[in-house]
């Protein structure tokens, strides 16, 4: 039975999905190709007519969940405070199967071949420029240090938090994470200025003379007599 153009889009949309769904709940190792199909409502016969091999499965479905994750974010009245907010929410730690990708399988992507590593390298560069969009900062290197930092930050943080066989250890440690990482870096305090030295109004005859504390001081000239003397006109 033939099938057509539309339907075999849709069949390899479905099989994407189930396989990104359940590498992140099992793991790449953890899951078979038949498993996958089931989870598609596909037969494993099919399979080979969208994919040359489990390794090309993973690649294309991690390629197609590899979603940005700054530009949602750009709106909000603080977007980085919104971005940690989601994405240590109690919710994103307890659903491995929709959650963030590198979350889920950045160990085991670790231990993959060339196509998912580039996959994931490229989904690494692209977060890390949308954040650099989104935080303060003197210049775009220091934008993208910070951009690093905070995204090694959220990662790792999720990553503990699901760790966690203690719920109460796994919420003090996603609401640490919200309150040091959803917070924007302090802006580079401006440069000091050199003090203003203070200029002693000239004396009568148009001296200004020092003390020996470095302030300025006027003294009137006395003449030869003793008396005060008058400025010269």
């Amino acid at each position: 039975m033939k099938i057509c153009r539309e339907q075999v889009a849709e069949n390899h949309r479905r099989i994407l999905e189930a396989a990104a769904k359940l590498f992140r709940e099992r793991g790449f190792a953890g899951v078979g190709v038949d498993a996958i199909m089931r989870e598609a409502g596909l037969t494993h016969g099919g399979f080979y007519g969208h994919f040359d091999s489990k390794e090309d499965l993973i690649a294309q479905a991690c390629a197609r969940d590899a979603e940005p994750v700054g530009a949602r974010w750009k709106c909000a009245p603080d977007p980085l405070a919104a971005l940690a907010a989601a994405y240590l929410s109690p919710e994103h730690c307890r659903d491995h199967g929709a959650g963030c990708l590198l979350a889920a399988l950045g160990p085991e992507v670790a231990r993959q071949s060339g196509p998912v590593r580039r996959v994931f390298t490229d989904y690494l560069r692209t977060v890390i420029d949308e954040l650099a969009g989104l935080l303060p900062g003197k210049n775009p290197a220091a934008r993208r240090e910070k951009a690093i930092a905070v995204w090694s930050g959220l990662v790792g943080t999720i990553v503990l938090a699901r760790v966690a066989g203690d719920p109460q250890l796994s919420d003090e440690i996603r609401t640490n994470g919200i309150a040091i990482f959803g917070r924007s870096p302090d802006p580079a305090p401006p440069a000091p200025t050199a003090p203003r030295s203070r200029r002693a109004p000239p004396s009568r005859d148009g001296r200004t003379r020092p003390s020996p504390d470095g302030r300025a001081r006027t003294r009137n000239r006395r003449d030869k007599s003793g008396g005060r003397g008058k400025s010269a006109t």
